[in-house]
């Protein structure tokens, strides 16, 4: 989680799973975590690289430059890429475009 101009929130939660398997444990726990912008009272849920850069209102261009500099990969560190993006957007001067259906 970061506290800044731009909130990014994180979601940690747990499913359970039948087992293909046959044993004592018939159910497993998957873990998975949701990823959230929080900003001027609107919440934005990050699925995608391309929507986490649009709602933050950044160019494509930009941000590839940026991460590929800090050497960032959304498949590979998509909780670091996400803070990365958010401290990128408050060291910039625009407005926030909020992404919509």
């Amino acid at each position: 989680m970061k506290d800044g101009k731009v909130k990014v929130l994180i979601k940690h939660y747990k499913t359970i799973e039948p087992t293909k398997e046959v044993g004592k444990y018939p159910y497993k726990y998957v873990e998975d975590q949701e990823y959230f912008y929080w900003y001027n009272d609107d919440f934005v849920s990050i699925r995608k690289k391309k929507q986490a850069i649009q709602s933050l209102g950044l160019q494509k261009k930009e941000v590839k430059k940026y991460m590929k500099a800090k050497d960032l990969f959304f498949a590979l560190e998509k909780e670091r890429y996400i803070l990365e993006l958010a401290n990128l957007r408050e060291n910039k001067s625009e407005g926030f475009n909020v992404l919509l259906k």
